[in-house]
């Protein structure tokens, strides 16, 4: 797992706020491992599947003040992928789900 990286945070509500819309905390992390986006994205074909990778991580805070996390479900959009795509992005959504139960303790 110490192969991912975190190659940008994405403050929504700083963004929103600069386009007047005020709206409660909302982060989306983006995390990677290169050998399974890699895998993904060597090929001309399978790069269509990039708008789907399980690389996002969202954490938002809703009106009742507590902190929620959202996640793709990668399991259920790989299975109709071929498997050149499918499977890194599974391999890929089980050790995010590890990762973010590991902070957690949800999964």
């Amino acid at each position: 797992m110490s192969d991912y990286q975190n190659p940008a945070t994405h403050n929504l509500q700083q963004s929103l706020a600069k386009a007047g819309q005020a709206v409660r905390p909302v982060q989306v992390l983006e995390v990677c491992k290169p050998a399974y986006s890699g895998k993904i994205l060597e090929k001309n074909h399978e790069r269509m599947a990039s708008v789907m990778m399980p690389c996002r991580i969202s954490v938002y805070e809703k009106e009742d003040g507590l902190a929620y996390i959202s996640l793709l479900n990668a399991d259920a959009m790989a299975a109709a992928l071929p498997a050149t795509i499918s499977v890194p992005m599974k391999a890929a959504a089980d050790e995010i789900l590890e990762i973010v139960g590991s902070v957690t303790g949800l999964f």
